[in-house]
Order: structure tokens, then C-alpha cells, then sequence
């Protein structure tokens, strides 16, 4: 038997909690849509901090302008294709911090790869 749309409603949060990984749900303005606990954690933030606020917003301005992470969402919505950078390099916070005491933000969202995935639902 199929589950309820209610009940699929109330399993989200806490399938999406229960992810050891950080997530961000996304929707096609480049916004969150919604942040996971564990991306919440690891960036220190409370989700009024980040969701409805544009993806840029959730992480340093260093780290989201040197991955170009608006565009690169803004890609996959329009080609419908996921994007996978299975490594960014450990050295990241380091290269990107220079003196404005970055490394203290970066280091802790422990950022090594992401993936960008389309979602569909009801069609879209």
C-alpha cells in the first residue's frame, strides 16, 4: 500500500535529518528551500538564517564565489542534468581564507564534494 501524502509530509524532516551529510533543497530562484540539521551544524546557523535567503547566502561569500554555486545551480535547473565534483581540494579553506579569518567558517562545514541534483515533483 501506497503511504498517505500526510504522513509521506511528516517523514521528510526527519528522513532529510537523519542524512549524515549536509543538504540543501533548493527551489528554481536559487533559494533554500531547506536546510538539513546537519548542514545547519556544521555552518553554525538556525534555518531562519538560510532558508528563503538565496544560495549564496548559506555559505561564505569566499567558498560560494570561488565555486560559482548560483551558477552551477542555475545550470542544472535549466539542463535538468545533476553536476557531481567528487573532490574539492583540502586545502580550500586555506587558499581561500586569506586574512579576513575565513578559515574559522570554512573549516567547520568540513566541505570535501558536492552534488547538485534535480528534483521533480508534480511534473516540474
Amino acid at each position: 500500500a501506497l503511504m498517505d501524502a500526510d504522513r509521506a509530509a511528516d517523514l521528510f524532516p526527519v528522513l532529510l535529518d537523519s542524512i549524515p551529510s549536509s543538504v540543501l533543497l533548493i527551489d528554481p530562484d536559487l533559494r533554500v528551500a531547506v536546510a538539513n540539521r546537519n548542514f545547519r551544524l556544521k555552518a553554525r546557523v538556525a534555518d531562519a538564517d538560510v532558508v528563503g535567503k538565496p544560495v549564496d547566502a548559506a555559505f561564505p561569500p569566499v567558498l560560494a564565489r570561488h565555486l560559482n554555486l548560483s551558477a552551477r545551480a542555475a545550470e542544472v535547473f535549466r539542463t535538468g542534468e545533476p553536476e557531481l565534483v567528487p573532490v574539492v581540494d583540502g586545502s580550500l579553506p586555506d587558499t581561500l581564507a586569506g586574512d579576513g579569518g575565513h578559515v574559522r567558517l570554512l573549516r567547520p562545514l568540513g566541505f570535501r564534494s558536492y552534488m547538485s541534483v534535480p528534483l521533480v515533483t508534480k511534473g516540474k
